[in-house]
């Protein structure tokens, strides 16, 4: 088999902002590799893999833990609505969860990106995910002693999969 023969591959994933619109992406990206095989006279194929939800935040879990960061020192900014699916959404559909982001370097750098793996290692980094562990451990103990905090925790999760299966 010579060089031109050989399978060349392209893999691909696509996310929605929703749930809902993962549904339906397949279908358009789909029908755009079927008619790019068909021009092409490629073969085509499609394996599926993990599908992702969206993140859901329990509120008195996040306001918990911000309260904490705030004991700490650490100025805590209002959440910004999360967008986009990820295993963290999937982890919020069966227990509450929360997703914080703590400041480890200056807001123009984006995430996923070198500059933040870098800033990730760097004494801002180790002190960010410091004050995040100790500001985790307090918000645990908290859960732990005050059973009305637990209670509000678990009334927003039942509340959000009420919500969730209409």
């Amino acid at each position: 088999m010579n060089e031109r023969q050989r399978a060349k591959r392209l893999r691909s994933e696509e996310r929605g902002v929703t749930a809902r619109q993962s549904g339906k992406l397949p279908v358009k990206v789909l029908a755009i590799a079927e008619s790019a095989a068909l021009a092409t006279g490629a073969r085509w194929e499609v394996e599926e893999g993990i599908v992702y939800a969206e993140r859901n935040e329990n509120p008195s879990l996040s306001r918990a833990f911000a309260d904490n960061l705030t004991r700490l020192g650490v100025r805590v900014d209002p959440p910004a609505k999360g967008i986009g699916l990820s295993d963290m959404g999937n982890a919020g559909e069966v227990c509450p969860a929360i997703h914080p982001y703590v400041k480890i370097s200056d807001e123009s750098t984006s995430t996923h990106s070198s500059a933040f793996a870098e800033a990730a290692k760097s004494p801002a980094g180790r002190e960010g995910m410091l004050q995040a562990a100790k500001a985790l451990d307090m918000t645990a103990l908290d859960l732990f002693y005050d059973g009305s905090l637990l209670q509000k925790v678990k009334e927003d999760f039942a509340r959000y999969r009420a919500e969730a299966e209409v």
